[in-house]
């Protein structure tokens, strides 16, 4: 869902994704997300847990979800803080 949170933001921006990695690309270049290279490990791991069954890479990807975690706080931090701007520019930026 965050991927398709950013591409909601990234089309008010006039910007194009359509793609949980393509937005997460579009998303770092648009300073909504710092370490790319953590957003595909995540995207890496979402794809591994959907198809994959054995109890290793379960356990791989359980010990991830911490910085997973984080992650996706950041992110909606990010994605709040813009909407308030947002928010205030439509109100003639008051505030």
């Amino acid at each position: 869902m965050a991927w398709k949170a950013i591409q909601r933001y990234a089309l008010g921006e006039g910007v194009e994704c359509v793609s949980p990695r393509d937005c997460f690309r579009v998303a770092f270049r648009l300073g909504l997300i710092e370490k790319d290279a953590q957003w595909m490990a995540m995207v890496e791991d979402r794809n591994r847990t959907a198809h994959t069954y054995d109890e290793q890479s379960a356990r791989t990807i359980y010990r991830a979800l911490p910085t997973h975690a984080r992650l996706l706080r950041g992110l909606l931090e990010k994605l709040t803080e813009a909407d308030r701007r947002r928010a205030e520019e439509g109100r003639g930026g008051s505030g």
